[in-house]
């Protein structure tokens, strides 16, 4: 069974409803700050948190950063068992019993054992109600919590309850579309067989205000916590150790932080490879290793930072790792390392010289060589959380029919800031390049993100309703992206959509990655007098979307052809010119139903149009 993930703008909605501040733990490990309050959207603008080149200090200093109201410090002594959120308090002993707890509002407490998932009396079936699922992980099932708020799973201490799953493919334990979900006082791997795991121990996909607390996370999981579009994700007083391809990695994420942890020993159980990168922000803004030790891990690259803001280290112990390729490695922004210790490395190189990336920096800006890395000494660091920045405002009227707000933009900035529901934008200038908005990467906003490509981010609309973009005309209106592995424009999880009276495509000629226009799990969708052009690979992109109506549009010089279309329902294409494509069999269909092209309906696989 297949789950939507929830927009960003949906899980707003949801904390606007609750008016819940979504707090994590404090200091302590058992510390949880009880809530009242909704969540803090913004906090005072500040300038970007590290600057590529040295300046002159007063221009350049990177701020310290603003706290958020997510991240205030527990009350002194305050509990999660008085924490009032939680209304109802279980204790289980068995894997079972522990499913059938999974509540909103819920404390669950596990009894001594190991809870291995895959003996679950449910295991790998289909469930269409509750707040878990089991999704299939190619050698088995992993499960999938979804859709709660308020859910506590703890042990009584590291040692005493272990949750652990056999198959090798799946994550140990996936939260998705969840709010304030709290992991703490327990260990998390998969079970001791022999070979690797392709799967982690702990994600959370589309979560708010996620929390692990004192824990101990291990491989064989490749991953100790993968974070993807969530904000808030703290990860503080937990060792995560043996995993053998990276420590935390975010994408799409604002407000990342790695407290006063343990990270050991990853990538060291096979002597002929290595983790691949232990940090990896990816898209992010905020993504902050605070106070950690990182210790005997064998790994390719310390830290990778892919079109990331405000990335930092502050206050760490970098010591006894073997880093066979480089230390850091940034696509974009640098990142602020301060009042760290690097010693007792076996290092390569901390910056990749065959390709260069740029180096990290201090709070003024300027670049930190090696002499300045090695010569660094370490003090504990205090870590605010990045600023929240809002995007560029634009001004809109009501449309005559009174269904959408009209936006008039010139400017790529003006464009993001108008995206979100019931709008429609109209594009006022010749061309408008994506790649060239003011804070191009990072997080984004409530209704779309940047997903890093190898070249740069593509612009990804997510969980938005009754949005048109309307451009001057095909001959008029351009809207193009730079990086060739990146889609110039996707939606994901939209309904009511439109693209009209536009030309679309990559600047550079060439071969392409990415496609022009994509749509994953879109309903009722449009486009219409478009011009789609290459290098991108198809023109057009569909994946689980219903009810697409496609007119008077030209496809040409793209990659591979027109258009793929995977498990989509209800297609209509007319009044379309393709041309200038690499083979005569231009379009590729897979488990679609009722498409029509020029009033012919296909079936599956490769079409000559």
């Amino acid at each position: 069974m297949t789950y939507k993930k929830r927009s960003r703008a949906c899980l707003a909605l949801i904390l606007a409803a609750l008016l819940l501040l979504t707090g994590c733990a404090g200091a302590q490990a058992a510390d949880i700050k009880e809530t009242s309050a909704p969540v803090a959207e913004t906090a005072a603008p500040a300038a970007e948190t590290a600057v590529p080149t040295p300046q002159p200090a007063a221009e350049t200093a990177v701020p310290t950063p603003q706290p958020t109201a997510e991240a205030q410090p527990a009350a002194e002594g305050e509990t999660a068992a008085a924490d009032s959120r939680y209304s109802n308090h279980v204790t289980v002993g068995t894997v079972d019993e522990f499913l059938a707890a999974i509540a909103p509002n819920t404390q669950i407490l596990l009894e001594p054992g190991v809870y291995d998932l895959s003996t679950a009396a449910d295991y790998g079936r289909e469930l269409y109600t509750g707040y878990y699922t089991w999704e299939d992980a190619y050698d088995g099932y992993q499960l999938v919590i979804h859709d709660v708020m308020n859910l506590a799973i703890l042990g009584g201490s590291r040692a005493d309850a272990t949750l652990a799953a056999v198959p090798r493919y799946a994550n140990v334990l996936t939260f998705r579309s969840c709010l304030n979900p709290l992991v703490m006082t327990l260990t998390a791997g998969h079970t001791q067989e022999p070979g690797y795991c392709a799967g982690g121990v702990l994600e959370f996909d589309d979560c708010q205000a996620p929390c692990v607390l004192d824990c101990g996370l291990y491989g064989c999981g490749t991953m100790g916590v993968y974070g993807v579009n969530c904000r808030n994700l703290t990860v503080r007083d937990t060792e995560i150790y043996e995993c053998s391809v990276g420590a935390v990695w975010a994408t799409a994420c604002f407000d990342v932080r790695i407290e006063n942890c343990i990270v050991r020993d990853c990538g060291v159980k096979d002597p002929e490879s290595s983790a691949y990168v232990l940090f990896m922000p990816d898209s992010c803004t905020g993504f902050a290793l605070v106070n950690t030790e990182v210790v005997r891990n064998k790994t390719s690259v310390l830290l990778e930072s892919h079109y990331s803001r405000e990335v930092c280290l502050l206050g760490c112990g970098i010591e006894d790792n073997m880093i066979n390729n480089y230390a850091f490695s940034f696509s974009g922004k640098p990142a602020l390392v301060e009042d760290c210790s690097f010693s007792g490395n076996r290092i390569n190189s901390y910056y990749d010289s065959d390709n260069y990336t740029g180096y990290a920096v201090n709070r003024q800006g300027e670049e930190l060589i090696s002499f300045d890395l090695n010569r660094m000494t370490r003090k504990e660091a205090v870590y605010d959380g990045p600023a929240d920045i809002e995007p560029e405002s634009v001004s809109g009227s009501l449309a005559p029919d009174g269904s959408t707000t009209e936006y008039h933009v010139k400017t790529v900035d003006e464009f993001l800031a108008a995206i979100g529901p019931d709008a429609t934008i109209y594009i006022d200038v010749e061309q408008l390049d994506l790649s060239a908005a003011e804070r191009y990467g990072g997080y984004g906003s409530e209704y779309y993100f940047w997903d890093s490509a190898y070249d740069g981010p593509c612009l990804v609309i997510s969980g938005v309703s009754n949005l048109h973009i309307v451009g001057q005309g095909k001959d008029k209106t351009e809207l193009v992206a730079v990086p060739r592995y990146a889609d110039v424009l996707r939606f994901v999880n939209c309904e009511n959509i439109s693209v009209e009276a536009l030309t679309a495509g990559h600047t550079k000629t060439g071969e392409c990655a990415g496609d022009v226009l994509a749509f994953s799990n879109v309903s009722d969708l449009t486009v219409r007098d478009c011009g789609l052009y290459g290098c991108g690979c198809y023109g057009i992109r569909g994946e689980n979307c219903y009810n697409m109506l496609v007119e008077n549009t030209e496809i040409y010089s793209c990659s591979f052809g027109a258009f793929y279309m995977y498990q989509c329902i209800n297609v209509s294409m007319s009044g379309m010119d393709i041309h200038n494509m690499p083979s005569p069999e231009t379009a590729t269909l897979y488990d679609c139903d009722n498409f029509s092209f020029e009033g012919k309906l296909l079936g599956g696989g490769n079409h000559k149009l």
